[in-house]
């Protein structure tokens, strides 16, 4: 492996949606824009490459950003839902699940927030 990339956790059930990626059912991910800006990082962009961990730190695998979509969340689709894997894949059960970890991360979010949706490829799994 070369190159320097961030290391990181999903901010809920890690290791399950570590699973989902690498069997292939997970292929994005979405965070709250605010977040980005509060604390001073840089949005993702389209070519960023970075490696999900598992829960006990060990590497799970090197991932690539292949389309950064930034917009309100209520302008999130049922085919941008499913790619994300989670649950039943429907609009449904993302918006539900997202309603709930982004609310208790900011009490004022609402379907007009910004949200940061990353779709992804698995450039490669590391042994596990």
């Amino acid at each position: 492996m070369s190159g320097v990339y961030e290391r990181w956790r999903f901010g809920t059930d890690n290791d399950k949606l570590v699973k989902l990626v690498l069997n292939g059912d997970k292929r994005a991910t979405t965070s709250l824009y605010d977040e980005y800006v509060t604390n001073n990082e840089k949005v993702p962009k389209v070519g960023d490459r970075s490696i999900i961990l598992f829960d006990d730190g060990r590497d799970a695998c090197l991932i690539e950003n292949v389309e950064v979509i930034v917009t309100e969340f209520k302008n999130i689709t049922e085919d941008l839902a499913f790619i994300e894997g989670e649950g039943d894949k429907s609009l449904a059960y993302y918006r539900d699940e997202h309603i709930r970890i982004f609310k208790s991360i900011d009490t004022n979010f609402c379907d007009e927030s910004k949200v940061v949706f990353e779709v992804f490829k698995v450039v490669e799994k590391y042994d596990f």
